[in-house]
């Protein structure tokens, strides 16, 4: 059975607590919700997935200069709603707020054939720095190699 849900690109009625609690379900983050709440608001696109009961079970977002350059980060769906092509409706509707973009998505070296699937090339060159405490969890997960 196939779950009604709503897809919108702006933040109105959205709990923020949902959200935080989503990120955290997946390890995205471990900033507070009046902190996800601003990192929201200051994307270029969002979008929030609620179910019937107007309860958020999916979200994304994007930076973007506006013109040439956009990143996806945040993309969190409970896991009820996987397989239903919810997931790709997320990314859609993000790269649909970013037309002629090129966009960059960081994901979990675990969904990296997901994102492919969707017709994303994998990038061979990219470097990043995280924050002191991520590092050894990073490398764990294989995010990085050792440095």
């Amino acid at each position: 059975m196939e779950a009604t849900v709503t897809f919108q690109t702006d933040d109105t009625g959205v709990d923020y607590q949902q959200v935080a609690t989503l990120l955290y379900h997946y390890g995205l983050t471990d900033i507070s919700p009046e902190k996800i709440q601003q990192a929201f608001k200051n994307s270029y696109a969002v979008i929030f997935v609620k179910d019937v009961s107007g309860q958020v079970v999916g979200v994304g977002r994007a930076i973007s200069d506006g013109v040439i350059q956009g990143a996806i980060y945040n993309i969190a769906l409970q896991e009820t709603f996987h397989h239903q092509g919810i997931g790709r409706g997320i990314i859609q509707g993000l790269l649909d707020q970013m037309p002629e973009m090129i966009v960059t998505l960081y994901t979990h070296p675990k969904t990296i054939d997901y994102y492919k699937s969707l017709g994303l090339a994998q990038l061979k060159t990219a470097f990043v720095r995280f924050r002191p405490h991520e590092i050894d969890e990073m490398i764990q997960e294989k995010f990085i190699d050792r440095m």
